[in-house]
């Protein structure tokens, strides 16, 4: 009787591991979506959907970092079923234990733990790609500065008010882009 107590409570125990897999594939689903509404605000220029996006996806790791310490204790608890320390449980372990005693348990850990890979990479991916845009976007954005402020490097020769050409910077030069009254 033990030993059918032991393999139900064992069950139970990766049951709530999947539960957990689960809720935290359908929150990197979202964060994917999030990352990707990002690049098109920033993209658009949206300030407003850029601020909304940035705690949008604050909020879902957040959340994942909950859910993930919840599926840490269940991984614990299944430590202690086995008499092993939960340190030395990692996923890809968990389902070659388990994949003769509980087969669809050990099918669904390994769908949920490709998918979750292929989920991160994916964010990882988008995340890159809209972190080099800001750079982009702000290097640009210092160079129209300078532009507009007059520090346009290389200073190259200018020409004079009478038409000479002449050295110095476009700091220097008496016309303006901007009006004065700007």
């Amino acid at each position: 009787m033990d030993s059918q107590n032991h393999s139900n409570r064992e069950l139970e125990t990766l049951q709530k591991i999947v539960s957990a897999l689960q809720k935290i594939l359908g929150l990197h689903r979202q964060l994917w979506d999030q990352v990707r509404n990002e690049r098109t605000a920033l993209v658009n220029a949206d300030r407003n959907a850029i601020q909304e996006a940035a705690l949008a996806k604050q909020a879902l790791v957040e959340s994942v970092r909950g859910l993930e310490s919840n599926r840490q204790g269940y991984v614990a608890e299944l430590g202690q079923l086995w008499r092993r320390p939960s340190i030395e449980l990692f996923l890809s372990e968990i389902i070659v234990t388990v994949q003769n005693r509980h087969p669809k348990v050990a099918d669904a850990l390994r769908t949920n733990q490709n998918a979750l890979r292929v989920l991160v990479e994916r964010v990882q991916a988008q995340n890159e790609s809209n972190r080099q845009l800001v750079e982009t976007s702000m290097k640009h954005l210092d160079s129209m500065k300078r532009n507009l402020m007059g520090e346009v490097e290389p200073r190259s020769a200018l020409y004079t008010p009478q038409g000479a050409k002449g050295q110095g910077s476009a700091a220097g030069a008496q016309s303006r882009f901007l009006s004065r009254e700007a």
